[in-house]
């Protein structure tokens, strides 16, 4: 062999070898970016644009309450799929229980006079046709309180009581808006929520749901205290 050819196929070789070192560099490479673009999607709540995505579950027992409690029933169903996503079981770090995510000492108040005035039976809050009935009621009576539904999602998690305070904040509460709510779990509860609602009302428009925005009861008691009412969602 001609000495002469020796460094050309060594040349050779080794610019083969740094193609291929660098074909699976650039692979790696790929496959990170790809894995880091999947995590990003995954911590975000997916774009649903299809009815399965946003169910009916217990229809009859939602149309029931929202028609007797004057609650719209995407209201509802925005505030299920945000507690619980519809498990009746589920329940939070703080004892909130069921569907609507209820808390028990919430329950307890509700049963009172002025209110639901019924016996408290607490295991009864995961029976589906209980929590939504009592956290619909709830729902309607903070609606009675605030007459704004941004503002009682944000009293649904945080408590009424909370949500007063803020409303006398001037940097909170803005031109009737809470607009720097210094709770970081309840802000973003209340931009889900409100997301929830607009889809479904676009995903069911052609259902035609109420809104009772001028009808909602008027509830008697609207003077408990705060800390007895304080949180239906677990935090």
């Amino acid at each position: 062999m001609s000495t002469a050819k020796r460094p050309v196929r060594r040349a050779r070789k080794n610019k083969r070898i740094r193609n291929v070192l660098f074909a699976a560099v650039a692979f790696l490479l790929i496959l990170t970016i790809g894995l880091l673009i999947s995590k990003l999607k995954g911590d975000q709540e997916p774009e649903q644009t299809t009815q399965p995505s946003w169910p009916l579950q217990y229809e009859e027992t939602v149309t029931k309450y929202s028609d007797r409690f004057h609650v719209p029933m995407y209201v509802i169903y925005a505030t299920i799929r945000a507690e619980s996503g519809f498990n009746p079981q589920a329940k939070s770090s703080v004892g909130a229980v069921g569907l609507m995510q209820v808390m028990p000492a919430t329950y307890e108040w509700l049963c009172g006079r002025g209110h639901l005035n019924e016996e408290y039976q607490p295991e009864k809050l995961t029976e589906p046709d209980t929590n939504i009935r009592v956290g619909t009621y709830y729902l309607s009576w903070l609606y009675s309180v605030f007459g704004d539904w941004e503002l009682v999602s944000a009293a649904y998690n945080a408590g009424h009581g909370k949500v007063k305070q803020w409303m006398n904040d001037p940097e909170v509460y803005i031109d009737g808006k809470l607009v720097n709510i210094p709770y970081d779990e309840t802000r973003n509860y209340v931009k889900k929520v409100l997301s929830y609602e607009e889809s479904y009302k676009k995903m069911y428009a052609d259902r035609n749901w109420k809104d009772y925005n001028d009808t909602v009861i008027q509830q008697t008691d609207t003077s408990a205290s705060s800390s007895a009412s304080a949180d239906a969602g677990g935090k």
